[in-house]
């Protein structure tokens, strides 16, 4: 483990020393288990190792490291609000007697798809991460779930470029999201209502059909102004869609109550295990120039 621990503490010390952006505990972690099964590979009785977050927390205390948060927001929430509409919703569930599988809720959200993450592993002297740049290379998610917990639509991803040149020969149709672009990635009222009909109704109905339910939907959203109330009350007639009060999402949306988040986790995890793949294959390859050729085929 000590040997594990002090090469691990090189890899690092390189990564930062050269400026290509070792960063999150996530590829620590896995750099760390990679290292293991190196040092251990031809032993015998070696003991399992997981890289837990108790064992990095050790590790940390051990070496000189320290984890820099990067700036973020924060949002202001409504607490009384959000109770008033959460006994108003289970009072809409009950009497209208929507099931679990019939209640769902879409959320919008960013998806920094080169970003490295908010914390970047450096060594003291250098906590202040000169030269490392977080990636704007962003797009739009709408995901989508129901209260069940057993069905998710297909992500609706809205990109800057209709047919990126990395995408060139890729049948766009075929790809694992739902494929809307426009200049500035942002979701518009026309990709919503497009997601609305031809995404998410067909979906969700066959869904149901499946489960033997009848088509009955409760929808939940945030207000947002592609949201528009009066277009959306009377948007299908096997549809009821509440928006919830502004400022109380972060307190009672469901896919904000660790969905999002868990998420972005995989798709990270995912994203760094690529990339430290790439790393180790080509050792003259940074972490900045890997996320600056990365291709959208493999980020999606």
């Amino acid at each position: 483990m000590e040997k594990m621990e002090k090469q691990l503490n090189l890899w690092i010390q390189e990564m930062t020393t050269n400026r290509k952006g070792v960063a999150d505990s996530v590829v620590v972690r896995l750099k760390a288990k990679e290292i293991y099964g190196h040092v251990t590979q031809g032993q015998e009785n070696v003991k399992p190792f997981s890289a837990s977050a108790g064992w990095l927390a050790r590790f940390k205390r051990r070496y000189p490291i320290k984890n820099v948060k990067l700036a973020g927001k924060t949002s202001s929430t409504d607490q009384e609000a959000a109770e008033e509409f959460k006994k108003y919703l289970l009072s809409i569930i009950h009497e209208k007697g929507y099931t679990e599988e019939q209640v769902f809720n879409a959320d919008e959200t960013g998806l920094f798809y080169k970003n490295v993450g908010k914390r970047t592993y450096v060594m003291q002297m250098a906590s202040k991460a000169p030269g490392f740049k977080s990636f704007k290379d962003s797009a739009t998610l709408l995901l989508c779930a129901n209260a069940k917990g057993d069905f998710k639509c297909k992500p609706l991803l809205v990109h800057r470029a209709q047919n990126p040149r990395a995408l060139r020969g890729t049948n766009l149709n075929r790809m694992p999201v739902h494929w809307r672009w426009n200049k500035k990635a942002w979701m518009a009222s026309d990709i919503f209502w497009d997601w609305f009909h031809h995404c998410f109704i067909p979906e969700a109905e066959r869904y149901l059909h499946g489960k033997n339910l009848a088509f009955r939907v409760l929808l939940i959203l945030d207000i947002a102004p592609v949201h528009c109330r009066e277009e959306l009350e009377n948007a299908h007639p096997n549809m009821e869609v509440l928006l919830m009060p502004p400022n109380t999402a972060s307190l009672i949306q469901l896919l904000s109550q660790g969905v999002i988040k868990a998420f972005k986790a995989l798709y990270t995890r995912e994203l760094y295990s690529k990339a430290s793949e790439a790393l180790s294959a080509d050792k003259g390859t940074s972490m900045t120039d890997l996320l600056e050729g990365s291709h959208y085929s493999q980020c999606y």
